[in-house]
């Protein structure tokens, strides 16, 4: 077996794992900075909200990497990979904080929290956040994704609507 089907073949177990996780779990935490809510699955499916680090969503039904959920106010369907089992609380000089996020969670959150929980982590020295302020700096909207979509004659095209 190849490098490449083996790490293949790690990706999909993976990918079937974390998925598995997902539907188990009735609540999720929401583990980056922000991501949007979309009508359907799938990254060029309408935005109908935006949901934040921390924000608590239950899970209400799993398709493929995607997983329908219901926050306070809003609904829609989020990538796994923006969801945690983990409970994350963001009160800056709590125990909660040290208990519920680690250096993983930071970085995979990026920056963005309150002034006052972002400089408690800044005062460790194991947290680097010149890889995640970099990041931040790229941006791809739906026309260039849809375009590259169209440009590469990728299957499952869908269209916004």
């Amino acid at each position: 077996m190849t490098t490449i089907k083996r790490w293949l073949a790690s990706l999909v177990c993976g990918v079937f794992i974390f998925t598995a996780a997902v539907c188990s779990a009735a609540t999720m935490s929401v583990q980056v900075k922000s991501s949007p809510l979309r009508a359907g699955p799938s990254f060029l499916a309408k935005k109908t909200g935006e949901v934040h680090y921390g924000d608590r969503l239950e899970v209400l039904e799993t398709k493929n990497s995607w997983a329908k959920v219901k926050g306070t106010d809003l609904a829609g369907w989020i990538h796994n990979s923006a969801l945690s089992e983990k409970k994350i609380e963001l009160t800056a000089g709590t125990r909660d904080v040290a208990s519920t996020a680690d250096a993983g969670d930071v970085a995979l959150a990026g920056q963005g929290f309150n002034a006052e929980v972002e400089e408690e982590f800044r005062k460790n020295s194991e947290l680097n956040y010149q890889a995640v302020d970099l990041i931040q700096t790229y941006g791809i909207g739906d026309r260039e994704k849809i375009a590259f979509i169209r440009d590469g004659g990728l299957s499952g095209a869908e269209v916004l609507k």
